[in-house]
């Protein structure tokens, strides 16, 4: 498997956030900031997983590349586990990302199993706030994340004992059990 932990790019910037990517393990792990001059403020950062854990609490990722596309700079990521394929796209847009992600579940596993969690897990470094609105909306520091249609939904709870960060999780509809392939969509913007 070729493994792309070296790179000589490993951020994207959109308006004021910007996301970083590094090696964490045994796959790559993102952060979110608010950069203004030379100051950064950490948001969020992917929850990774580790190689014994069936189902992660953020998609496995273990190469990256980056496009640039004439409408902006897509970061896409590819990994793979013995039970799953994952893939994720994160986009430039006018002030901010959008994220594209998938899971393909190989095999019988039955996605409804209560060991399955198929999500993109982040902790949140400020106390987030939902929004009533429909789709939901998180705001964190003036940055919205929100679902893209009715693929996903976000969950939020406080961290435990181990973690004082409030958990943030994207996670994807799954209404249909003959489903293999799920996805879900969602955005972070500036406001």
């Amino acid at each position: 498997m070729n493994v792309s932990h070296r790179q000589t790019k490993d951020t994207l910037q959109s308006g004021p956030l910007q996301i970083g990517f590094h090696w964490h393990r045994d796959r790559f792990a993102h952060s979110i900031s608010f950069v203004k001059s030379d100051r950064q403020l950490p948001l969020l950062a992917s929850r990774e997983g580790d190689s014994e854990q069936d189902w992660p609490p953020s998609p496995v990722l273990q190469e990256l590349h980056f496009e640039d596309r004439p409408a902006g700079t897509v970061a896409l990521l590819v990994g793979r586990t013995t039970l799953a394929h994952w893939s994720l796209a994160i986009t430039t847009i006018e002030e901010g990302f959008s994220f594209d992600a998938a899971c393909r579940v190989l095999g019988p596993t039955d996605p409804f199993a209560n060991d399955v969690c198929l999500r993109t897990g982040y902790r949140a470094m400020l106390q987030p706030v939902i929004q009533d609105t429909l789709p939901m909306v998180i705001e964190i520091a003036d940055v919205l994340i929100s679902c893209v249609d009715h693929s996903c939904r976000p969950t939020l709870t406080e961290g435990g004992p181990e973690d004082t960060a409030w958990r943030l999780a994207i996670v994807p509809e799954m209404s249909d059990e003959m489903t293999k392939t799920f996805t879900w969509r969602y955005t972070m913007t500036f406001s």
